[in-house]
């Protein structure tokens, strides 16, 4: 075992060593109690309130003095402003209503006046025109003379004023296209319906109709003929009654 001199020298200082790691934090201690109050100071004495003064004497009162002579009177003021207009009073109650009076004599009837002329009878109106239109062939086959060309009867009584005729392709030449109009077999035109050459009317004809019976009967049996014609080139025949019923 070696000894060692407690004599001896110490060595030289060796280096600082590295500095740990810090430690844990220690946990917190408890709250003290707390300290005890003092005692309060004692409150200052309050100081002698000095002595009040004595009151001084009521001084006599002085003898009255004489009445005042009584002033002028004095000037009359204006008149003050006119006040407001009162309310309306109300109104009062509506009086009963007097009796009726007795109803007067009813007065003499006057004389009654002369009766007036009677104005004279108007004109008898005019009957309206009424018209039937008989189609007596198709449009195209060329016409031919002779009667029944077409037969009918009469739906009313009819009063015949005028006939026309009219074609659908005029004739160019030749006698006049001329047409008949017949009741029960006898003519109702004393100057029978003419179209001239180159017409399609009878309204152009030189020779005008004449209505001879303008009285057709009701259901009478009605026939048109055609009298004569021209070059045979005319086609299409129509033949209007006019008049009225």
């Amino acid at each position: 075992m070696n000894i060692l001199n407690s004599s001896a020298r110490p060595g030289a200082q060796g280096p600082e060593g590295v500095q740990g790691p810090q430690g844990f934090q220690g946990p917190q201690g408890s709250i003290g109690a707390q300290g005890v109050k003092g005692v309060q100071g004692r409150q200052g004495f309050q100081g002698v309130p000095g002595p009040q003064g004595q009151s001084g004497l009521t001084g006599a009162q002085g003898s009255q003095g004489q009445t005042g002579l009584t002033g002028a009177q004095g000037q009359t003021g204006s008149t003050g402003a006119q006040g407001s207009q009162g309310q309306a009073g109300l109104t009062g109650t509506q009086g009963h209503t007097g009796l009726t009076g007795a109803q007067g004599q009813t007065g003499l009837t006057g004389v009654q006046g002369v009766p007036g002329i009677q104005g004279a009878q108007g004109a008898t109106g005019k009957s309206p025109t009424d018209s039937m239109i008989v189609v007596c062939s198709d449009e195209v086959t060329p016409l031919t003379a002779g009667p029944a060309q077409i037969t009918w009867r009469m739906p009313y009584a009819f009063t015949l004023a005028s006939v026309r005729a009219s074609l659908t392709t005029a004739q160019i030449s030749g006698n006049s296209f001329t047409v008949d109009v017949k009741q029960a077999g006898v003519s109702v035109l004393s100057t029978k319906v003419t179209i001239d050459n180159t017409e399609l009317t009878s309204q152009l004809a030189a020779v005008p109709s004449v209505v001879s019976v303008p009285s057709l009967v009701d259901d009478a049996q009605m026939t048109i003929d055609i009298v004569q014609i021209g070059d045979g080139t005319a086609t299409g025949l129509k033949v209007c009654l006019i008049g009225h019923q």
